[in-house]
């Protein structure tokens, strides 16, 4: 073009001057006064040309606020182990007497854990939200799942010391009395002559596993029943265990070939199960006899307290590896945290820049 005119420049110095004239002066762009490190996520001024679109207005809503490194730890990796241990603990200790309470536990650490895991704005390359970004969400998250399941697996071998020492020991008891009487039972000495019928037992198949369930009588044989069913035998007590007997008969649940025993736990969190009684109910129909309408399933034990004991200290056992187990995550998550999203101590996500300086930091945390 003709206007277009090219203005050679002569010497050294001149073009060193033409170079470090201020981009404000040569194009007439404002640029940045300061220069040094921000706050990892921090917005940028609403005059600022390289500010990305909309980024005061995102900056204000309460999952998109900026966190530093610590933060982000505290929340992704210390946090979750100290509720996989209350989590633990709460299905461990209170699943059988409080059934509501450890729920109520996981709703709240959810609510925590997704809130502090959230993917903040200014995490990602230019403000974006990467895949890897959901990372410590989804860390978090297992930490919960895995707790419990782990916390309701061993609120079932605690079981047996829970119905021992918070719930009462009857002794004396007759298979004839009526099973409402002992709803409150937690172990159950039965009276001399008791007897357990293994012969009428029946296994209630649903695959992977067989439930089994025999009924308990006194001395005396079954009892009878006043009810329609005349001639049938009423009842209330029965003997279970799983994958333990045949389709009919061959019970073996518990300590039932000492023909000596006469005592067990108060079955308390397989009371009610379907599966149990659906076994109850098939051994009744096939020894015409009728099931009480709320029986008392027990398992047929020598030594209840024993079986108690025995109970509480596994479950001690798998309380202390669950702790050593959070410790294992927690380090784990320190470690993927920091190499996958930079993480450091100082909370500082160091990334590459072009230029001629090299590697620069981007946003520093405190």
């Amino acid at each position: 073009r003709s206007s277009c005119v090219h203005t050679p420049v002569r010497g050294a110095a001149a073009v060193s001057a033409a170079m470090s004239r201020s981009l404000s002066e040569e194009c007439g762009v404002a640029r940045r006064v300061d220069c040094n490190p921000a706050p990892r996520g921090a917005v940028f001024g609403a005059g600022d040309p390289f500010a990305l679109p909309n980024a005061g207005a995102a900056s204000n809503h309460p999952l998109m606020k900026p966190r530093n490194a610590n933060q982000e730890l505290f929340f992704a990796a210390y946090l979750p182990f100290f509720l996989f241990i209350l989590i633990v603990a709460s299905f461990t200790l209170a699943l059988h007497v409080m059934p509501v309470l450890p729920w109520m536990v996981v709703a709240v650490s959810a609510d925590i854990l997704a809130v502090g895991n959230w993917p903040t704005r200014g995490r990602g390359h230019l403000g974006k939200v990467s895949a890897l970004d959901w990372l410590p969400f989804g860390m978090a998250f297992l930490t919960l799942g895995c707790a419990v399941v782990l916390g309701i697996c061993n609120a079932s071998v605690v079981e047996p010391w829970i119905a021992a020492s918070k719930f009462t020991e009857h002794s004396g008891v007759l298979p004839s009395d009526s099973g409402v009487a002992y709803a409150d039972a937690g172990i159950l000495h039965f009276a001399e002559g008791t007897q357990l019928d293994v012969e009428s037992a029946a296994g209630f198949a649903a695959w992977p596993n067989v439930y089994c369930a025999a009924p308990i009588f006194d001395k005396g044989g079954p009892p009878s029943t006043a009810s329609s069913d005349a001639g049938k035998a009423l009842v209330s007590f029965w003997a279970i265990g799983r994958n333990c007997c045949n389709s009919r008969g061959g019970f073996a649940c518990g300590d039932v070939s000492d023909p000596s025993v006469s005592s067990g736990l108060h079955a308390i969190a397989q009371q009610g199960d379907p599966m149990y009684i659906a076994a109850v109910r098939m051994a009744a129909a096939a020894n015409d006899m009728v099931p009480a309408p709320d029986p008392v399933l027990v398992l047929w034990e020598k030594n209840p307290q024993a079986r108690a004991d025995r109970a509480w200290w596994l479950s001690t056992c798998i309380l202390v590896v669950a702790c050593l187990l959070a410790i294992a995550l927690c380090v784990v998550a320190q470690y993927v945290l920091r190499r996958l999203l930079g993480f450091a101590p100082t909370g500082r996500l160091a990334l590459p820049l072009a230029g001629p300086s090299g590697t620069q930091h981007f946003g520093t945390g405190n």
